[in-house]
């Protein structure tokens, strides 16, 4: 099982090949990402904590964007089932009928 800095290196790595093959230079691909070029530069290496934004702004740019729907994406809106309840909830609520008291 891999450590969680070597999973950041391996994706450094990859993040480096993909930049590589778009035949992009570094400052090209923060200025487009809208991020500093010491950070894309520390992601390539593998080093310090960058936020899943600037993962995301990379990956976006560099088409990349295929792998994180995998990881994150939903089929359909978790909470569809949970608002189709409480509208259910909320009409037997409002169509209930009460005897009037004499």
């Amino acid at each position: 099982m891999k450590h969680d800095k070597q999973v950041v290196v391996d994706m450094g790595l990859r993040l480096r090949k993909m930049r590589v093959e778009a035949q992009m230079t570094q400052q090209e691909l923060a200025v487009r990402a809208g991020i500093g070029l010491n950070r894309l530069g520390g992601m390539e290496r593998g080093k310090g904590t960058t936020s899943l934004e600037s993962w995301i702004k990379v990956s976006l740019i560099l088409e990349a964007e295929k792998g994180w729907q995998e990881v994150f994406g939903v089929e359909e809106n978790p909470f569809d089932e949970y608002d189709r309840r409480m509208a259910e909830k909320n009409n037997l609520l409002k169509t209930r009928v009460r005897k009037k008291r004499n």
